[in-house]
């Protein structure tokens, strides 16, 4: 006769966390106290395999994300719940494209970029995406991941976004010119800082009107759905599971609640992390991001696939 078996909750320290018990009341509002508590502190920094880098504050991240999230919302007109997919590896682009997306009360959808054009196209139209920002060095496949798709804006990213002019110019002449590691693009796009030029127009005229980010989610809850993390597709194709904004916050409230402690009592004040995982996946996204901007980490982005 086998053994009855034990109810998992049995073991964990009674009270150790409640589904309720959140560390904030949504993502919004959770950003918004990381960037006020840490603006001046480094957020985030890429570092490319020439040796080059640049850094980001949380000031930076915060003005960057919010004008995205004008951007998308006020200028391209989208919707509460809309999708918009980012392809791109860990650049500084990536948190300031996400979290614009999540302040903004859309629906973020994260491809992997060494997706083929069939594998990229298959997520865009299962998640209805309607915008993409996507890293330039794929932009000759881009056509063809777009068909049938709703994708109707696309905006171009790329390694050396948020970089010294002189160093942008010349690491960007270098992989276009002599390397020829990117191609023309075969669809017509709009570069990121054309994106945050137009999300800052945005933003200013609805400060005059007197709104600001908190309107831009006043319809949306914390049991919406914030990402559609697609699935690694090891069994066929890949899945779309649908990520609530309460499932983000339980998670990093569960990290917080088992590691915060011994965080907080090794601080330094001077706190690195490298995030080698992809920000395309949600465990990077909420623990190795969003909980690491908790404590004012300065996040170290590692650029796959150019690691």
């Amino acid at each position: 006769m086998s053994t009855p078996r034990q109810p998992w909750h049995q073991f964990y320290e009674p009270d150790a966390f409640h589904p309720d018990d959140l560390l904030a009341d949504n993502l919004a509002s959770m950003l918004a106290d990381i960037f006020a508590t840490h603006a001046a502190n480094p957020a985030y920094s890429c570092i490319l395999p020439n040796g080059a880098r640049a850094t980001l504050s949380y000031a930076d991240i915060d003005r960057y994300s919010a004008a995205i999230a004008f951007y998308l919302r006020d200028h391209l007109g989208l919707a509460p719940g809309d999708v918009v997919a980012i392809q791109s590896p860990n650049i500084l682009s990536y948190p300031v494209v996400a979290y614009g997306i999540l302040r903004a009360g859309l629906i973020l959808t994260g491809i992997n970029p060494l997706y083929t054009a069939a594998e990229a196209g298959f997520q865009l139209r299962d998640s209805g995406a309607k915008a993409l920002f996507v890293i330039d060095l794929f932009g000759d496949r881009l056509q063809k991941s777009l068909e049938g798709s709703a994708v109707r804006h696309v905006i171009r990213l790329s390694v050396v976004d948020f970089f010294p002019a002189p160093k942008r110019l010349l690491i960007d002449f270098v992989l276009r010119r002599i390397q020829k590691r990117i191609p023309p693009m075969d669809h017509p796009s709009i570069p990121l800082a054309r994106a945050l030029k137009l999300g800052r127009a945005a933003q200013m005229k609805a400060a005059k009107a007197g709104r600001g980010l908190a309107d831009l989610r006043a319809e949306r809850a914390i049991d919406d759905s914030a990402i559609y993390q697609y699935t690694g597709g090891t069994t066929g194709r890949s899945k779309g599971a649908e990520i609530t904004e309460r499932n983000i916050l339980s998670n990093i409230t569960q990290q917080d609640r088992f590691t915060g402690d011994h965080l907080r009592a090794a601080r330094r004040g001077d706190e690195t992390s490298l995030l080698v995982l992809p920000l395309y996946h949600v465990y990077a996204l909420a623990i190795g991001s969003m909980h690491a901007m908790r404590m004012g980490t300065h996040v170290v982005l590692a650029p796959i696939p150019d690691p």
